[in-house]
This record gives C-alpha cells, sequence and structure tokens, in this order.
C-alpha cells in the first residue's frame, strides 16, 4: 500500500482524510469525558459527532482508538492521546458536528496517527510534486 496520494488541484487540505467512524473520547479542560465519533480523520485534524455542542477554541484532549484485526487486540491497546482544539462547531439533525484540529504532536503519536491510515487501507500524505 501506497502512503501516498495524489492532491486534486481544489483541494486545500495539507493531508488526506479517510472517511472513518472511529469511536473518540474528548477530555475537556474540566474533566469532563465525552464519547464521539469521528467522521473523518486525517494526520493534523479530525472531525467528530458529540450531543452537546462544544465552543470555538476550546482546547480538549481526544483520545483514538485505532481498528484492530481482532475484538481482544481492540479492547487491549492503549489509546492515542493528542490535544486538539475546536476550531468549528455546527448543529446537524441530532447531533453537533466539530472540526479538531491536532496540536503538535510526537512522533510516536504521528505513528499511531499513520497505523489507522494503514488499517483502512489508506494513504496519509499528498505527493510533493505539486
Amino acid at each position: 500500500m501506497s502512503t501516498l496520494i495524489e492532491k486534486l488541484t481544489e483541494e486545500k487540505r495539507r493531508n488526506p482524510r479517510i472517511n472513518s467512524n472511529i469511536s473518540v473520547q474528548l477530555i475537556r479542560p474540566t474533566g469532563e469525558k465525552l464519547n464521539a465519533v469521528s467522521s473523518n480523520i486525517s494526520l493534523c485534524g479530525c472531525q467528530v459527532r458529540v450531543t452537546d455542542p462544544l465552543p470555538v477554541s476550546e482546547k480538549l484532549a481526544i483520545h483514538l482508538l485505532a481498528p484492530k484485526d481482532c475484538l481482544e487486540s481492540y479492547e487491549n491497546q492503549n489509546a492515542i492521546a493528542i490535544q486538539a482544539q475546536v476550531m468549528r462547531s455546527e448543529k446537524e439533525r441530532n447531533y453537533n458536528v466539530c472540526g479538531l484540529r491536532f496540536a503538535e504532536h510526537s512522533e510516536e503519536q504521528q505513528f499511531q496517527l499513520k497505523a489507522i491510515f494503514q488499517a483502512f487501507g489508506d494513504a496519509y500524505e499528498y505527493h510533493s510534486d505539486r
């Protein structure tokens, strides 16, 4: 599987996104934990669906569980924990959709995010020739 994909001319994002329904947990500065589901994810952010609205600019922690081949591996893994900021928050139907931008993260966290793309068989970077 290639880790690179061709960037479409009209694409403005820095990294490709994959449509995914990954279970995530958001931890607010107050310590409140919210369960959410990602709609899509990239190496620099994700879109999540939550029950309650989140204010734009709020900083929080996001914990992601990567897809695994078996339930035991999935349940026994350590969550990928990344700091993020709410960039967009909108009401859609019965839930709120929030765009999160990941803060700077370590090489290990980057490796873990790339593993999510590999689990889905998708590329996580654009070709650099554009």
